[in-house]
């Protein structure tokens, strides 16, 4: 029977940090030496180590011979739990369940060997697996022969290499979750030479070690295997009946999205995510096919529980009254109403049923601004800050064609507007901006390198009901007026600065802009908690402050250099940054990409440049086209 131990080790500190993890070694205890032998510790049994509290060791006894043990070192971990222990250098037992709890305190990723396997359904043969993968999607089957045979031996190699660096077996799940391995990876870079632990050249035709671990193989296979586990408990919730709901997770969105073949980056994910919490109205701009109308898609089937719940409606050129979204009473036979072909109206409809409280209904309005916004969206602006309602026909008694007299905007509806820039399309009034969240899509040099390197199919049928059992909890999140106390003074102290610049071109922001920046700024810490300070403020700068500045090169430019330093520290803007090609907002530092020193809100000082060349080339700049 396994048992399990603690022990102090003040005094062997060296001793235990030169060991590498899973390497094995002799230990010696400096006190009583019968200590060993008064609890018959035994091959298999199971000790945790701590120096006073700070650092913890696992260890797995590998063989014991007098008071020497030959221990596994399982994990090793820098984190106090406040678990007390009296008296050093002396073993005391644990029990099955004292043991998991406090590995449980100190790596949440940690799995007991003792815990039952099947109830995990982690327990696979990954490197098995993982080789059927790849031969089934035909990838590296001529390199190793279409034999699973030697391709899993040349994983085995790649196990022991990364074990050697990183103290982590990447094929062994029964102690790390497959969460854990994905995290390892991801975090642990395997330099570009394709170098890791023993391995010191590329050894898989024309690939490397970090090609096959990497994110489009062995981290995509346990990706894919962790959304067929999260699909098994689903169906086995949903032959219960309704969801079982659970809080609402981005990562897990994130993690859908990526798999489905969408292309995004956890910022802005996070951005839309954020922003579609905090008011329910989001525009979303950019280059053309860029994936703005996939993102707004993307979340709402993933969150949603039937296509029902969405609906995308292409706005047409000649719409300049509400008619196409509200639909209209029969003219020659009052009691019909009509409603229009493309669901907006039956979805508000929807959405508004008490049954449906708690399921998000998503308006996406593709090219939105192909006709003026303010004449086909005015009732929607108008209750959006009214909270009046929608008047739909004088029938207080009756519905017409299944029609109310009358609709509220539901706290659980959302509508995302998509937006191009070109000889065709209508740029926003002031009025549409100063109620909208507006993200804009930018594709970089690396993303579109790694996308034309790999390209993928979109397969959004993936994502159809994956976050429907946390669509309760999101709707709450939205619906939300109470945060914790958050020190502002920085945020405040940004938004006087910009406020004042702002209003020497007539684009400064009112009491409603105020408000909804600090609910934007506590939305994005509540979604994404691991958010910094400035990254908030950088966000809310640029998608509530920035979007309305527009005007001449004479008007423009001098504003916007002020802005531009409100942006950095120590940094003379226009000379380092605008006046200089050769200037990079983010720097490579040991193969990662880090922000410059003494830029502090990169996404608006990126936007800011952008304005100020083209207001310099052009003699007039706008957000939108900039």
């Amino acid at each position: 029977m396994t048992k399990y131990y603690i022990i102090l080790i003040n005094k062997l500190i060296n001793t235990f940090s030169r060991v590498e993890s899973s390497n094995q070694f002799d230990f010696s205890i400096e006190t009583d030496s019968a200590t060993v032998t008064d609890h018959k510790i035994n091959q298999g049994d199971f000790i945790l180590a701590s120096i006073e509290d700070d650092v913890y060791y696992n260890f797995e006894v590998i063989t014991k011979k007098d008071n020497k043990l030959q221990l596994k070192k399982i994990f090793e971990i820098e984190k106090s739990i406040n678990y007390k222990i009296e008296e050093e250098g002396v073993f005391t037992s644990l029990n099955n369940e004292d043991y998991n709890s406090i590995c449980s305190s100190l790596f949440d990723k940690y799995h007991s060997n003792q815990i039952d396997k099947t109830e995990l359904n982690n327990n696979i043969n990954l490197k098995e697996g993982f080789s059927n993968w790849l031969f089934s999607i035909g990838k590296y089957k001529r390199v190793y022969k279409d034999d699973i045979a030697i391709l899993i031996q040349k994983l085995e190699e790649y196990e022991t290499a990364y074990e050697t660096d990183f103290g982590i077996s990447i094929f062994d799940n029964s102690i790390f979750t497959i969460e854990a391995i994905i995290e390892e990876l991801e975090t642990n870079l395997i330099d570009d030479s394709g170098a890791i632990g023993v391995l010191n050249k590329k050894t898989v035709g024309n690939g490397s070690v970090k090609a096959i671990l990497g994110s489009n193989n062995y981290v995509k296979y346990l990706k894919k295997l962790l959304i067929e586990r999260s699909d098994s408990e689903s169906e086995i919730e949903n032959k219960k009946g309704d969801y079982e709901q659970i809080p609402f997770d981005i990562k897990q969105f994130k993690l859908e999205t990526e798999l489905a073949g969408l292309s995004y980056s956890d910022e802005l994910i996070t951005r839309y995510v954020s922003s579609i919490a905090t008011k329910p109205f989001v525009l979303l701009s950019g280059l053309s096919g860029s994936g703005k109308t996939k993102l707004a898609q993307a979340f709402a089937q993933w969150l949603s529980e039937s296509h029902k719940q969405y609906s995308i409606v292409p706005v047409g050129a000649d719409w300049t009254n509400r008619e196409p979204l509200l639909g209209y009473v029969n003219a020659l036979n009052p009691d019909e109403y009509v409603l229009p072909e493309n669901g907006a109206l039956q979805l508000l409809i929807e959405a508004n049923k008490v049954e449906n409280i708690n399921k998000p209904y998503f308006l996406i309005l593709d090219e939105m601004n192909l006709s003026h916004v303010e004449r086909y969206f005015a009732d929607f602006l108008s209750v959006m800050e009214s909270k009046d309602k929608f008047k739909l026909h004088s029938d207080i008694e009756q519905e017409k064609s299944g029609v109310p007299f009358e609709l509220s905007w539901p706290k659980n509806l959302f509508v995302v507007g998509t937006v191009n820039i070109d000889e065709t399309t209508y740029m926003f009034s002031p009025k549409v901006l100063d109620r909208a969240n507006a993200i804009e899509f930018r594709v970089t040099d690396k993303e579109i390198t790694d996308f034309l390197n790999s390209p993928n199919q979109i397969n959004l049928e993936q994502l159809e009901k994956k976050g429907a059992n946390m669509a309760a909890d999101f709707i709450k999140i939205a619906i939300n007026k109470e945060f914790k106390d958050f020190n502002t003074y920085d945020l405040n102290k940004t938004l006087v600065n910009f406020f004042g610049q702002l209003q020497k071109t007539g684009a400064e922001f009112g009491y409603r802009t105020g408000m909804e920046i600090h609910r934007l700024y506590q939305q994005l810490a509540v979604i994404n908690e691991d958010i910094s300070e400035n990254d908030k403020i950088d966000i809310a700068v640029m998608q509530k402050l920035l979007p309305k500045l527009h005007g001449s090169r004479r008007k423009l430019c001098p504003i916007l250099e002020t802005l531009g330093n409100i942006c950095v520290n120590d940094i003379d803007v226009k000379k380092d940054i605008f006046e200089n090609e050769d200037f990079k907002l983010y720097e490579e530092v040991d193969g990662k990409l880090v922000l410059t020193e003494g830029v502090l809100y990169p996404l608006s000082l990126e936007k800011i440049t952008r304005m100020y060349k083209g207001a310099i080339e052009n003699g007039f700049a706008s957000y939108a086209e900039a």
